[in-house]
């Protein structure tokens, strides 16, 4: 009897106080390891890391790209290893991204900058249509009626929709004016880029082994649970939705000719460039397509808009494509996804892309591992009692 109810008590309070042990464990650890190194030279590599955090801190942006798709790439990077040099093998994965990643930003810019006179005219035309449309105006004049105020009229006249469109292009031909104009700085980031990719991928599992290495066993669970939450959100940045972009361009390119509006190409490098932001990128060039196709009084368009388009441009990628590509490996929620798109994008910009995914798939990991502790973890609090 004393045996039978020894266990459950013992497994109760590994789950009842795993802050205690924690906050017991971690300061004892670091005191031991303390007392096994020479305390000046730490203090002296401590300061070196931080002012070459300081200095390098502009390129931040680059090494954390480099960095987070090594961590998805690495089991390419091993599978062509086992068979040539592992120096060739990181020079070939770095040349093919750093290759397709500007030949892509070539052909997407190539392919706006060529089509904002066409931009324009689908901007004036829609202001045109617009202008024409007086809800506001007669919902005012109903308003006044009963309140006794001075009716506001109708606000979408030609001067605000052609003004507000034309400042939307002005704002895009300026976007890509400045990214030109930082060729010079963005040469010198791809070859940063370039180089820690290649470290990334020739030292990441050394570098990965001996951090584990000064790491308390105990602690090894969680640290597992949070590397595969990184790679997994990763692997849904990158891979799938690289690849979702990728097929929606080509199944566009048919629909987009069948449609008859010309300007293939556009339309179907926007569909590969809105399907980057999982399940809202193509609803909103969806919305935009059918408004433009229904002030234009496009009947036919707007059909084949609803009834194939959208199957094609957002349905194959987002209700099937995706969640089969990522089967078990879902590290968030979509939705949680996309506030870490845009949440990203609003703080840190385009790294946002990026960083935002990440920080919340890490918080949601978090979370899952102080409610929700693993076998392994209760085991090794149970060993440290």
């Amino acid at each position: 009897m004393v045996l039978r109810e020894a266990r459950p008590r013992r497994a109760w309070r590994a789950w009842e106080k795993p802050y205690d042990r924690t906050f017991h464990i971690i300061p004892m650890y670091i005191v031991e390891t303390l007392k096994k190194r020479d305390p000046l030279s730490l203090v002296f590599a401590g300061v070196i890391l931080c002012a070459a955090c300081i200095v390098f801190w502009p390129l931040i942006d680059v090494i954390i790209l480099s960095f987070s798709i090594a961590v998805v790439l690495i089991p390419a990077h091993r599978a062509v290893s086992s068979r040539i040099k592992e120096g060739y093998s990181a020079f070939i994965l770095c040349f093919s991204i750093v290759v397709g990643l500007i030949f892509v930003m070539w052909f997407t810019f190539n392919t706006l900058y060529g089509n904002l006179d066409y931009i324009r005219m689908l901007f004036s035309q829609m202001a045109a249509e617009l202008t024409k449309i007086d809800i506001l105006g007669s919902l005012s004049e109903k308003i006044a009626e009963v309140s006794g105020l001075e009716p506001v009229g109708n606000i979408f006249t030609t001067n605000f929709i052609t003004t507000l469109f034309e400042n939307i292009v002005v704002g895009i031909t300026g976007w890509i004016g400045d990214f030109l104009a930082a060729s010079p700085i963005l040469i010198v980031k791809v070859v940063i880029f370039f180089l820690t990719l290649y470290l990334f991928f020739l030292n990441g599992d050394k570098v990965i082994q001996e951090i584990r290495s000064l790491i308390p066993q105990q602690t090894t669970a969680s640290l597992d649970r949070l590397t595969k939450t990184t790679v997994d959100t990763m692997y849904s940045v990158y891979i799938v939705n690289v690849e979702a972009a990728i097929l929606t361009f080509i199944l566009a390119i048919p629909f987009f000719m069948f449609l008859g509006y010309g300007h293939v190409l556009f339309w179907s490098t926007l569909c590969g460039l809105f399907q980057l932001v999982p399940f809202l990128g193509p609803q909103i060039l969806i919305a935009f397509l059918l408004i433009y196709e229904l002030l234009l009084g496009d009947i036919r368009g707007a059909i084949l808009t609803i009834c194939v388009g959208y199957p094609l441009i957002s349905g194959i990628a987002d209700f099937y494509f995706r969640p089969k590509r990522m089967g078990a490996r879902m590290a968030i929620h979509p939705v949680l996804m996309m506030v870490g798109i845009f949440g990203g994008m609003l703080l840190m910009g385009l790294l946002g892309i990026v960083l935002g995914p990440l920080m919340v798939a890490l918080i949601v990991s978090a979370y899952d591992i102080i409610v929700h502790p693993t076998s392994k973890e209760i085991e090794g609090a149970l060993i440290d009692e």
